[in-house]
């Protein structure tokens, strides 16, 4: 079932970003976030999402042994925009300054799929994100808009294109080839090379992601 946790400023006139999450409730991104930055903010965190289904823009043929990629992340997006947005932005005291989407892995496809959607996010943070989904480069490049509004920030462990499935290997590849084209249709748009896998320092490289856009 989907839930959200609501973190730092309840004052309104600060960023707001929403965090969608596999595990925990996003204590222990928001931690690592004050331990790189002291500017205010508000922090959102989804959880308890259908992972491969809620944060895959289209369908797709799994990649690896049970997965089902359902393609369901516009029925997700709705509900950000329908049911967690209006709520939380009624109970701050003031609007705020601008909305963020954040994610990390399918997450972070899921942040970068926005940017082809109508949605309030003008900051898009993903790390590690799988940007070596099946057909994303081609769905990105369909999207006949500017992103001149957007600001967007991407980061890849450095040997995460050493992994042994050949098609999620492509991801530095494929997130560097993502990067210029979203920069070629505006968007202001950054890069960071982190040390390790997938799977290293995941709370401490999401929580950068999002600082770089406070």
């Amino acid at each position: 079932m989907k839930q959200y946790r609501v973190f730092g400023s309840l004052e309104g006139g600060v960023p707001l970003f929403v965090l969608n999450t596999f595990h925990g409730d996003g204590s222990a991104e928001w931690e690592a976030l004050k331990k790189i930055t002291d500017k205010p903010a508000t922090l959102v965190v989804v959880h308890g999402v259908y992972w491969d289904a809620d944060m895959t823009p289209y369908p797709s043929a799994p990649v690896y042994k049970g997965d089902h990629y359902f393609g369901r992340g516009e029925e997700h997006l709705r509900y950000l925009k329908e049911e967690v947005l209006p709520i939380v932005t009624k109970s701050l005291a003031n609007p705020p300054s601008f909305y963020g989407i954040a994610g990390y892995s399918l997450a972070g496809l899921f942040a970068c799929s926005t940017l082809f959607w109508d949605t309030p996010f003008s900051r898009v943070a993903s790390a590690s994100g799988s940007l070596w989904y099946p057909g994303f480069l081609e769905f990105a490049k369909q999207y006949e808009g500017s992103l001149s509004s957007k600001v967007v920030s991407l980061s890849l462990g450095n040997k995460e294109s050493l992994a042994k499935n050949a098609i999620v290997a492509q991801v530095g590849e494929k997130t560097e080839q993502f990067l210029a084209l979203i920069k070629e249709k505006g968007a202001e748009a950054s890069f960071e090379w982190n040390e390790g896998n997938h799977f290293v320092d995941a709370d401490a490289r999401m929580a950068r992601a999002i600082a770089k856009l406070l």
